[in-house]
């Protein structure tokens, strides 16, 4: 495919996608299964849309002519890169195989590398990908910006064995608000979620850290950033101010998620700062992630 035609099927595509968001869901744009997961605002729904529709666009050039496509992806300003978003491929083994925004990325193997959390970020998008297509959220230079931000990509797991991506960046609220949605899911889904928060490395991201709570007594139930914490009552903990921000927590949270703004000990610079955390309620517990600001 030529590259003019690759850009005409791109714009195209998402001029379409986009258009069909009235409804505030990817349904109409994204393939069923985990890329249908979860319902996002409208302006991330874009976003959303618009990686897997350029995702999609690149996969259908490389299954036409892949020799052609990965030449097309290893040119600087090519057709597959639009602004921050641009099409990546690694192997199972975490070796960039082709990245369009910067194409001299390719042959580096990223098994090993951490995002700026700490997170294992390659060998998370293979566990994610899937025929289907899959998510996974870290943390990576935004050409645009030239800053280590929040990202949201979108895999698929390729006929050959390749994974080809295309991601987007996100605000540190839309970030957090991805960590307890994964939460939420494997508290429905697994015999075991307490074990999994403690010791699954996708719910602690350096600041931005997951934690749960038993609603009845606010006794902490899981929280790897901390957890000395395991097994005790946060209820008569206060913040620089006097505020009781546990039990304002547990006023505040239900199913559909509510923001709490408190202060609180950044594990990361030992300073107590402006935390704010996103809240879900669901059953007997609340869960939860925030960011730091400084007071």
């Amino acid at each position: 495919m030529a590259i003019a035609g690759i850009e005409w099927l791109k714009r195209l595509l998402w001029i379409a996608c986009a258009a069909s968001l009235a409804a505030v869901s990817l349904a109409a744009c994204e393939p069923g299964g985990p890329a249908a997961e979860p319902e996002l605002d409208s302006a991330e729904a874009v976003q959303a849309a618009a990686a897997v529709t350029l995702a999609e666009a690149a996969i259908a050039a490389y299954e036409a002519d892949p020799e052609g496509t990965f030449e097309e992806l290893s040119t600087p300003g090519g057709p597959w890169q639009i602004g921050e978003m641009y099409v990546f491929v690694i192997d199972r083994n975490s070796v960039i195989q082709a990245h369009a925004a910067d194409p001299g990325l390719v042959g580096l193997d990223l098994s090993e590398t951490v995002d700026s959390d700490g997170y294992l970020f390659t060998p998370g998008l293979v566990e994610q990908a899937s025929e289907d297509g899959g998510w996974d959220i870290y943390r990576f230079t935004n050409p645009v910006t030239g800053e280590a931000e929040p990202k949201r990509s979108y895999v698929r797991l390729l006929d050959d064995g390749l994974i080809l991506g295309v991601g987007y960046y996100l605000d540190e609220t839309r970030f957090v608000k991805h960590i307890v949605n994964d939460a939420l899911a494997v508290w429905e889904t697994e015999s075991d979620p307490i074990q999994i928060y403690q010791t699954d490395p996708r719910f602690n991201r350096g600041e931005a850290y997951l934690f749960v709570v038993r609603a009845r007594d606010l006794v902490s139930l899981a929280t790897q950033a901390e957890p000395q914490l395991v097994g005790t009552s946060l209820a008569d903990l206060t913040d620089h101010t006097g505020k009781k921000f546990a039990l304002e927590g547990r006023a505040l949270a239900d199913a559909d998620g509510e923001w709490l703004y408190y202060g609180y000990l950044n594990p990361d610079t030992g300073a107590e700062e402006q935390k704010q955390s996103w809240l879900v309620r669901v059953d007997e517990v609340i869960i939860g992630a925030g960011f730091y600001r400084p007071l």
